[in-house]
């Protein structure tokens, strides 16, 4: 829930990530302890698990973030073709500066995102990469 777009906003403290990452993993460990690996012996096993899934969480993160970003930049280009890319302001989205037209762009993009449930989407994503890339 760290690099996971509109939950890894600015705005969004990282208590209530933390509080919200919690809450999604003691839901779903039940749905899938099936999937997962026996108790593992060694210490080095459960540093390689812990690992792999923080690799496939912010892999899963970072492919969904390249997609808000894709959205700000043709909001860039847009306002460069318009010849209004000198006027910027901060996106709260992207945690940076970023032109009228872009900012409006990501905010749209991302008032979508959620208004088209594509976040439930997003969700289950993550609670099918257990059973595509099993741990």
């Amino acid at each position: 829930f760290m690099v996971l777009p509109g939950f890894s906003d600015a705005t969004v403290s990282p208590q209530i990530r933390l509080l919200f990452a919690l809450a999604f993993s003691l839901v779903l460990t039940p749905v899938v302890s099936p999937l997962l690996p026996p108790q593992l012996a060694s210490s080095v096993g459960l540093a390689l698990l812990i690992a792999t899934e923080m690799l496939t969480g912010v892999f899963i993160g970072c492919l969904v973030q390249i997609m808000v970003s894709a959205v700000a930049f043709a909001g860039f280009l847009i306002a460069t073709a318009m010849s209004v890319s000198n006027a910027f302001i901060f996106s709260p989205t992207l945690s940076t500066s970023n032109t009228v037209v872009g900012s409006f762009m990501t905010l749209l993009g991302m008032t979508l995102f959620f208004a088209m449930d594509m976040h439930h989407s997003l969700l289950y994503g993550l609670v099918d990469s257990y059973r595509t890339m099993a741990p």
